[in-house]
């Protein structure tokens, strides 16, 4: 096992995000399907479309179509085509999350841990557990999903922008959840402006601390103890904000799990263990119970990083 590995440059991840012709018409239409999927118009039956770089869907017939959407198969397409292995690679994954019933309302979580359990590192200098290769994949699922959410402890130790940089395609609304108002003004999602930001909160709690104007509150019920989720998630479709990635902690995506409010959950494991301390092991579950809670896991290599997609 080697040690924590550092962030790279934002050059170096620009370049692994370089798309060849085929990969920019599979992304371009990933994102038509899930904008489609966002409007309440996922497509659920078999579709032969036309490759289109930011023009939409374009159905086509079927012996000349770029992608068949196949929402019957467990990658979710095929092709009448020879696509290059990093084009495959690509729908494999994306796909599933873009077409099919369970596509408008998606709720995906992700999340990134070491071989030993762990979902921090030692220090800030080494925080970054996964590679570039996954840290690519989370711009690509913001960019897919309508919003990124992460809790109050994320933006405290991360202190993450949630913004697509890395990728074409919008920024999600960047929702925070905040039960008890804790967060003060300081971190980048509430100076920056880059995308609408929402905290959420228990309904009922003491004045928030003085937030920019620009960022929004959204009061939730609270469910014993903890917040509502069910509610926090139907506030957020009333908005039209049906598609909903969750990045983090693994205690926020553990409370979804526990739940039952997940319909993939997606589990990096990079080669490396931390040791005992001073980090907790994850809440979430690690790669053998994610088989056991799931109908369906599949398997992707992200560089050094082992991806598990779990259908729940």
């Amino acid at each position: 096992m080697r040690p924590a590995r550092q962030l790279p440059s934002n050059p170096q991840l620009r370049a692994s995000a370089r798309d060849t012709s085929q990969e920019t018409q599979a992304w371009s239409l990933l994102q038509a399907l899930a904008r489609a999927a966002a409007r309440g118009e996922a497509l659920c039956e078999r579709v032969a479309l036309a490759p289109s770089v930011g023009q939409g869907l374009q159905v086509s017939s079927e012996s000349s179509a770029f992608v068949v959407v196949r929402p019957d198969l467990p990658c979710g397409w095929s092709s009448p085509q020879a696509l290059d292995p990093s084009t495959r690679e690509l729908l494999d994954l994306y796909m599933p999350l873009c077409v099919g019933p369970r596509s408008a309302t998606l709720v995906v979580a992700h999340l990134g841990q070491s071989a030993d359990g762990h979902t921090a590192a030692l220090s800030s200098t080494n925080k970054f557990i996964t590679g570039s290769a996954d840290i690519l994949h989370n711009h690509r699922l913001r960019a897919l999903c309508d919003v990124v959410l992460v809790g109050a402890s994320t933006v405290e130790i991360d202190d993450p922008l949630l913004t697509t940089r890395l990728v074409s395609g919008r920024s999600p609304v960047r929702v925070v959840v905040d039960p008890n108002r804790r967060l003060q003004r300081q971190y980048a999602v509430f100076r920056d402006r880059a995308a609408r930001t929402i905290v959420a909160h228990v309904a009922g709690r003491a004045p928030a601390p003085a937030l920019p104007s620009h960022v929004e509150s959204m009061s939730v019920r609270r469910a014993g103890a903890c917040m509502d989720l069910r509610d926090l998630l139907a506030q957020l479709r009333a908005r039209g904000l049906s598609r909903v990635f969750i990045e983090g902690g693994a205690v926020t995506i553990a409370h979804f799990l526990r739940a039952g409010l997940l319909d993939r959950l997606q589990l990096a494991v990079a080669p490396l263990r931390l040791g005992p301390k001073p980090c907790p092991p994850s809440p979430a579950p690690g790669p053998g119970e994610l088989a056991e809670l799931c109908r369906r896991v599949r398997r992707f290599h992200l560089g050094e990083d082992v991806l598990f997609d779990g259908e729940l």
